[in-house]
């Protein structure tokens, strides 16, 4: 068994070198590479996106290595390590129970804890921004919940990890009454009182302030997550599967539980023959789709999934399923992507309305994700030097590499001045405002957003973009 496991694994380095899919950023350092042959003790950090990732080699245990990453425990066998020259290879081989343990107790996130609970504590829900973590085929996704209902305050500690398309939920519920929030925030009151999300007063209306971040509010956020997890508060979901043996018979062979690994399903004769000789001919796998287009220039020209793919004939042989197509894609020399941006400006009315207050705006952060690419937009203003400064953020990350298509406009103050009275009545009638509710507590309405606004910000995107406000986005903006 360990055997042909171990060919399994060398096939799986050789089929990634044949496709020359050597992300250069992330080949390791020199000195790591040295560490990494002789399975030495040693700590590297890749860059993937705006992520730092990082590889720790742990050292030799029985006949394997024992590698930290990404948060999993690999234990790869010590004669594949010089297989390995990259972290496309360690994200690989992440995929497969036969060397990845995923560490799910150390994968909650304290995100959010602090402010959450202080939150139910007052009688009001809350939630974390979700933290979505991509490499390879492998996602992870934190999100920290809290819901007051009932007196009681439910938190739900999200902890998701998705494996070449199969989720798998290691997140926890836990139930705390009125009497256990109290018990657990009671040695941070100092911290909440001085640091907690709170009412202001603006210049016309009150204004809701987000929490401050800092080493004393993250400390009080870690001591309460171990508080949550060790004093029987939670209970994990019934979606919890445990997926490989522990690291402590990681020598021995795999339980008959584990899943073998399945080679992917190949095309169908007709597609794979229009491919070998590059005759137009298609596939459709849900969600996903092939065409072969013709020969282009020399090379076999391959629409999948929104990328275009120009691949060599002699290369044409070595494609037999949509996996096959997936590593390509990896490979810059053969891929591009058709992209065409699109900008969400929804909410630009407030960030405007922002600047001229002289606060800044963070619209809500979109994220989609398909195929080993993810787009993330976004809307954000902030008001500098008498300049209005308005990003429209629209980047595409491709397996660690991040192309920037973001727009920039900047508004001076004496057009802010200007525009503003166009929607002053929009303002008072949507934006975000005070209301005294029951009991004389002070209630913070957040914006609306309706076809009315959106109209608003169609008609200001529409003024900034005659008028010349508008361009390319500048690397160097006070954003970055």
């Amino acid at each position: 068994m360990q055997s042909r496991l171990l060919a399994f694994y060398i096939s799986v380095i050789v089929c990634l070198s044949a496709f020359n899919v050597v992300a250069q950023d992330n080949v390791f350092p020199e000195q790591f590479k040295s560490s990494w042959q002789n399975c030495n003790s040693d700590v590297a950090q890749f860059q993937n996106g705006w992520q730092t990732v990082t590889a720790t080699i742990v050292g030799k245990e029985n006949d394997r290595c024992h590698i930290k990453f990404y948060g999993f425990d690999l234990y790869i066998p010590l004669e594949v390590l010089s297989k390995a020259n990259n972290m496309d290879d360690l994200a690989e081989a992440l995929k497969y129970p036969e060397v990845a343990v995923y560490d799910h107790k150390a994968a909650y996130k304290p995100d959010g804890i602090l402010f959450g609970l202080a939150n139910c504590a007052k009688g009001q829900s809350d939630k974390s921004a979700y933290i979505i973590k991509n490499i390879g085929e492998i996602s992870i996704k934190n999100e920290n919940i809290f819901n007051f209902s009932g007196n009681m305050c439910y938190v739900h500690l999200g902890n998701e990890l998705t494996v070449a398309g199969k989720l798998r939920d290691y997140s926890m519920d836990c139930n705390l009454n009125s009497d256990d929030v109290q018990s657990l925030i009671a040695p941070e009151k100092t911290v909440i009182d001085l640091y907690a999300p709170q009412d202001i007063q603006g210049e016309d209306m009150m204004l809701y302030q987000s929490g401050v971040i800092n080493e004393q509010t993250v400390a009080a956020d870690e001591a309460l997550l171990s508080k949550l997890l060790n004093q029987d508060y939670c209970r994990k979901n019934a979606n919890i599967t445990q997926n490989t043996p522990s690291p402590a018979t990681t020598s021995a062979e795999p339980k008959n539980e584990v899943e073998e690994y399945v080679p992917a399903e190949v095309f169908s004769p007709r597609f794979m023959m229009g491919l070998r000789k590059c005759q137009p001919s298609s596939e459709v796998k849900p969600p996903h789709k092939a065409a072969v287009l013709g020969m282009d220039k020399g090379v076999c020209l391959v629409r999948y999934d929104g990328f275009d793919l120009r691949i060599p004939p002699a290369v044409l042989a070595n494609i037999n399923n949509f996996d096959d197509l997936q590593v390509l894609l990896k490979n810059k020399d053969i891929t591009t992507f058709n992209y065409k941006p699109e900008y969400n400006y929804k909410g630009l009315m407030y960030a405007v309305e922002a600047c001229h207050k002289k606060v800044d705006y963070y619209s809500e952060r979109e994220q989609k994700k398909n195929n080993g690419f993810e787009i993330v937009r976004g809307l954000r203003s902030m008001y500098i030097n008498d300049i209005c400064t308005i990003n429209l953020d629209n980047k595409l990350y491709i397996d660690g590499s991040m192309r920037d298509y973001s727009v920039q406009c900047q508004l001076p103050a004496k057009v802010l001045d200007e525009i503003r009275p166009y929607f002053e009545d929009l303002l008072k009638k949507y934006g975000a405002r005070r209301r005294i509710g029951a009991k004389g507590r002070i209630l913070v309405n957040d914006e609306e957003f309706n076809e009315k606004t959106r109209e608003a910000d169609d008609a200001l995107m529409y003024y900034m973009q005659q008028n010349g406000y508008c361009q390319q986005a500048d690397p160097n903006n006070p954003f970055e």
